[in-house]
């Protein structure tokens, strides 16, 4: 039985983040969107947090620390 490992993408700095967030820009709609790293600063999840409208959106800090307090 062969062991499958899968490359875990990382984000260290913000070019790395914007890698990884690119295809949100042409979103019609405001999203808030979350990127949960380990301590080697690999994504463990990417998660829509909240979506908004096409000019905004209200996120309070609880809606993205309990999902990452869950990954």
């Amino acid at each position: 039985m062969a062991l499958k490992l899968m490359r875990r993408s990382v984000v260290r700095n913000s070019q790395e983040a914007y890698s990884a967030l690119r295809d949100i820009g042409s979103r019609k709609q405001e999203h808030v969107i979350a990127l949960f790293l380990n301590s080697r600063f690999e994504v463990l999840e990417r998660r829509v947090i909240c979506i908004g409208s096409l000019d905004g959106v209200n996120v309070l800090p609880r809606d993205i620390i309990i999902p990452g307090i869950g990954t």
